[in-house]
């Protein structure tokens, strides 16, 4: 591909949707490289000159101390393991280069200070790289602040979502094959560079003498001796001489072939190299087996292959989000993988940013493998699961679809650090597989981690993807038997009592495989029946081909009854076939030790599902001042309503109360449009109404801003009624919950540290990283109430945010960026935030120059073992 024709590409992707903007990111963060050319040359020890006559470097040097050196190296790059510049031969040296042009699109993927950034991964010299630039009426890179250079090293250093650094590919790598190298220099360009240097010159010169002179001699060797035949040596002295050389010489290229290698069972020999990442071995840190509990918060890892199709992972995601209603899942984490990209792993603390990482990474065919004999690498996103290790591991569930197969490997390895952390994982694969050679391979690792594989055509994936989220929905695991049959048989498996429960009409979840692959001839029929301890049968089912390789049930059972289950199979060949029988249900009665209410604060009453925590206060306040209470209690807001449940389950709660009318979040500017109406976290009341219809609550004759714009809850009709600001009712805060921690601020599972001592941003967020923290990140219009709220008197606080422009943030602990509340752009870079102000700006960023010292909030997740941690 021609130059122009990657310009365009470039362009292309810089039009994409917003959507679009986070995978071409990723794609130019992937060919991160350690050395970039500078638009940089330097006359003397004293002088560097910025090309195109941008100026010299009286406003900002970065250079490495003892540098510039000018004796032969005239040209500059950023180093960006030291963040500092360097000097370098000009017309030697193969580094990456930057180019720098004002921005064409708003939405361009590196723009800062009304300038777009773009970063090329292939080797040229200072002057090819300057030419290519040009080529698309651009320069090279040219640095003027510290802040800008900052932003330059994030471009090559920008970690995935966890904050680690992503690896450099091999050079046999390609993470987008259509994006082809470009030609990277003329003929005899190695010539060319050494005669552009008068030294050089000088030295060639010498070194074609002394090769000339190397070659006389040998000449003058061969016919003053190899030629001269002793009169003493018989006329075959030669031949055998030569014969006996040829048997010790130095093997031939037929001798130095590679011998055939012996493979163990199960291992297979491509034919042709592949081009597979370098493998990162991980260290996983051996925990307490007695840490892990089936009540300990756990994660949630949807990871999806990139050859299934969108829709399929759109209903998914929604049914994750509708049937996960377990405390013990407090983060929902996401994964596309089997693409080019080696997207990274998203861990979200909520369902609503679980939502929106998955939207924004659904399956893209301009990722996908070039081959659909490219083997998975779904072993390789468990990996990269495992290694992240500050996020809650232990009793995770690992659910994957996928389409692609991986090849036979060893995975013993993997399978222990499953084990030791008590981690689930679940397939669910479409028999019309393609990739690697081996159908079974996750079932061996489902199998040893107490999991299942399921597989299902391709016409039935969207129902068994339902039933599998439904049946693991349930978390807690209470039986999981496994039987290695073969020809036909009768198994019973051990009788079992369910865990006592309030709720006896639940449903739970039970499983049974029959084959650990896609089934096929060899299954003739299998069969189940469930039976209680009067030998009345509660359910059964018998194989059908609409079953795939399982039976997915739902039955209903009782406290204090034994249950016992019989299985028949018949198999036809007397291969070794697998059995497994796994059963689910919700566990509710869950410790403190789990998620928890902050003090003062109770949950809700259906607080599986609304995932609130609600504190009553009977003091009679108008609207504004009830607020202004509630954020005194842990940063709260008035109560939201979310969902149908909640409006029943506020009901509830005031009702034990004996509370008629209270207050809400909600406020309205225009008379009979709800969408006009905003809650407290920002949300629009019809984001409610979206999710849920039957919230719909208006009372008749609501909104009306006439009597009010804001909104009070009643408690006999569940109603929305519109009332006067100013009259004075009590009402009821709320919360997120969160897990316990010894820190003061806790916060929706993190730690906050606030603190009235000034340093400049890089201080600041030194500071918090020796605590195992970052300068605060914000994610939410309640979140950003809460850091407000840290403090009493009027000021300004730092916050952990760069805006290289209005529309973007980078936080400096590299989260995502799915809040922004910066109200002023000015002259810096760096978040600043007002806090307790008496008018409009409190709670409102705007940027100043970074080395401004002032007040700052460390924010760390909770339960993070740091060992030199004073936070």
């Amino acid at each position: 591909m021609h130059h122009s024709s990657w310009s365009q590409q470039l362009i292309k992707l810089l039009t994409q949707h917003a959507r679009k903007i986070r995978k071409s990111a990723e794609y130019m963060r992937f060919q991160a490289l350690e050395k970039v050319w500078l638009e940089l040359k330097c006359n003397d020890n004293s002088t560097c000159q910025l090309e195109n006559y941008q100026g010299n470097l009286e406003s900002f040097s970065n250079f490495v101390g003892g540098s510039p050196i000018v004796a032969f190296r005239k040209c500059a790059f950023n180093q960006l393991e030291s963040l500092q510049w360097r000097n370098e031969f000009c017309e030697d040296d193969l580094y990456p280069y930057m180019c720098e042009i004002p921005p064409a699109f708003d939405t361009c993927d590196f723009n800062y200070n009304n300038y777009l950034y773009t970063k090329l991964n292939f080797q040229f010299i200072l002057t090819d790289a300057h030419a290519a630039c040009k080529h698309d009426c651009s320069t090279l890179l040219s640095i003027h602040s510290e802040l800008e250079n900052r932003f330059v090293v994030s471009m090559f250093k920008l970690p995935d979502a966890f904050g680690n650094r992503i690896s450099v590919p091999t050079s046999n790598e390609d993470p987008m094959p259509e994006m082809e190298s470009i030609p990277r220099q003329k003929h005899f360009a190695l010539l060319n560079r050494v005669l552009d240097s008068q030294f050089r010159k000088i030295v060639l010169i010498g070194l074609i003498n002394v090769i000339i002179l190397g070659v006389f001699a040998v000449a003058l060797f061969f016919l003053l001796f190899l030629n001269h035949k002793d009169p003493r040596t018989p006329s075959d002295s030669m031949s055998t001489a030569v014969s006996t050389g040829t048997t010790v010489s130095s093997p031939t290229k037929s001798s130095i072939t590679s011998r055939p290698t012996t493979v163990s069972s199960g291992t297979t020999v491509p034919a042709h190299p592949t081009n597979t990442k370098p493998t990162v071995t991980t260290k996983t840190t051996t925990r307490d087996p007695t840490e892990c509990t089936p009540t300990t918060p756990a994660t949630l890892l949807f990871a999806y292959s990139n050859d299934i199709s969108t829709s399929l992972i759109q209903r998914g995601r929604s049914w994750i989000t509708d049937y996960f209603t377990s405390l013990k899942i407090v983060y929902f984490a996401n994964v596309r993988f089997d693409t080019t990209t080696d997207d990274p792993i998203y861990f979200n603390l909520n369902k609503s940013d679980f939502t929106d990482f998955v939207s924004a990474n659904l399956p893209d065919s301009t990722i996908s493998f070039p081959s659909q004999r490219t083997e998975s690498n779904v072993l390789n996103v468990i990996r990269k699961f495992l290694s992240h290790q500050e996020y809650p591991l232990c009793g995770s569930i690992l659910y994957i679809l996928m389409k692609r197969l991986p090849n036979t490997k060893d995975v013993s390895d993997l399978i222990h650090q499953l084990q030791q952390l008590h981690i689930f994982v679940y397939t669910v694969t479409d028999t019309n597989s393609f990739g690697g050679n081996d159908q079974s391979l996750m079932c061996e690792i489902t199998h040893a981690t107490n999991g299942f594989c399921d597989f299902q055509t391709t016409d039935a994936m969207r129902n068994e993807i339902y039933q599998t989220v439904y049946e693991i929905s349930r978390t807690y695991q209470f039986v999981s038997q496994s039987y290695l049959v073969s020809g036909s048989g009768v198994i019973n498996v051990s009788p079992f009592v369910r865990p006592v429960q309030g709720n006896q009409s639940g449903t739970m979840s039970l499983v049974i495989t029959f084959q650990n692959h896609g089934t096929d001839d060899n299954l003739k029929s299998v069969s189940f029946s469930m039976l209680d301890d009067q030998n009345n049968e509660v359910m059964s089912d018998h194989y059908k081909s609409t079953n795939g390789n399982s039976f997915l049930k739902h039955p209903v059972l009782k406290n204090g009854v034994t249950y016992n289950i019989v299985i028949n199979y018949e198999y036809g060949e007397e291969r070794k076939e697998i059995i497994e029988v796994r059963f689910y249900m919700f566990l509710s009665n869950l410790p403190t030790s789990l998620t928890v209410c902050p003090e003062g604060f109770d949950p809700s009453t259906q607080f599986m599902k609304t995932n609130s925590c609600w504190k009553y206060v009977p003091d009679l306040l108008n609207q504004t001042a009830a607020d202004a209470e509630c954020l005194k209690n842990n940063g709260a807001a008035l109560v939201m309503i979310s969902s149908c449940e909640t409006t029943h389950a506020l009901q509830h709660y005031l009702s034990e109360r004996g509370v008629s009318r209270i207050w809400t979040g909600l406020i309205c500017n225009q008379t009979a449009v709800p969408t006009s109406c905003y809650w407290s976290d920002g949300r629009p009341s019809t984001s409610v109404l979206q999710a849920d219809p039957g919230a719909n609550d208006f009372a008749p004759g609501s909104p009306n801003v006439t009597v009010g714009e804001c909104i009070s809850y009643e408690e006999s009709s569940r109603h929305w009624i519109s009332t006067n600001c100013g009259v004075s009712m009590t009402f009821v805060c709320e919360v997120p919950p969160t897990s316990n921690d010894s820190c003061i601020y806790n916060y929706n599972h993190n730690c906050y540290f606030p603190t009235n001592n000034s340093l400049t941003f890089g201080d600041a967020q030194k500071s918090c990283a020796q605590n195992c923290g970052n300068l605060v990140s914000i994610h939410s219009e309640l979140e950003n109430r809460y850091v407000a709220s840290l403090f009493s008197e009027p000021g300004t606080i730092k916050i952990g945010g760069v805006a290289p422009s209005k529309n973007t943030i980078i936080w400096s602990d590299y989260s995502n960026t799915v809040f922004n509340n910066l109200h002023a752009f000015n002259n810096g870079n760096c978040l600043y935030m007002d806090v307790n102000s008496d008018n409009s700006t409190d709670g409102l960023w705007y940027t100043d120059n970074c080395s401004r010292a002032s007040s700052y909030v460390c924010k760390r997740p909770n339960n993070l073992k740091c060992p030199n941690t004073t936070l």
